[in-house]
């Protein structure tokens, strides 16, 4: 089942395209998507056309996590960004495939919408101020790692995180 860990507005980074230039982008998605043979990882759909990359990340305390980066079809996708999902015609489609894929009723898959955006409503209270993206520098060197609002010194120093963690 796809699960929705929507991006807390006071989160530290954001998507993948903040965290690698365009070329390391282009080879990230060609990476992962072809080891996930052009599947969703959401409804496990084989997609033909474009896939979208989507971070999963965790939270604890004020550090989010980066755990994964995920192909997602486009409806999948939609799901995953609470302003996408509150257009009337992208939220009817988006539930109709999440019930679908998932063999939900429309109340499940409205329960279950809401459950992420609640648990989405709780995370933005709390400001985080660390991203720890190891996960990602297993396909993209750490000196890549250097765009949009993350850099190699908000960590200050890898060694002691790999520490904690």
């Amino acid at each position: 089942m796809l699960i929705v860990r929507y991006l807390p507005l006071t989160a530290h980074s954001g998507d993948i395209e903040s965290l690698v230039d365009q070329q390391q982008h282009r080879r990230l998605t060609d990476r992962i998507t072809s080891k996930a043979n052009r599947t969703c990882h959401g409804c496990q759909q084989k997609i033909n056309g474009p896939l979208h990359l989507h971070a999963s990340w965790d939270y604890e305390g004020h550090v989010q996590m980066l755990r994964a980066v995920n192909p997602l079809c486009q409806l999948c996708h939609i799901l995953c960004h609470p302003h996408l999902t509150a257009t009337p015609g992208q939220s009817r489609a988006a539930l109709d495939h999440l019930c679908a894929a998932h063999r939900l009723s429309p109340l499940q898959g409205i329960s279950t919408m809401n459950r992420w955006k609640r648990m989405w409503g709780a995370r933005n209270l709390v400001t985080f101020t660390v991203s720890d993206v190891r996960w990602l520098t297993q396909f993209v060197p750490k000196a890549k790692i250097t765009q949009g609002n993350f850099t190699m010194g908000d960590l200050a120093d890898w060694n002691a995180l790999e520490s904690t963690h």
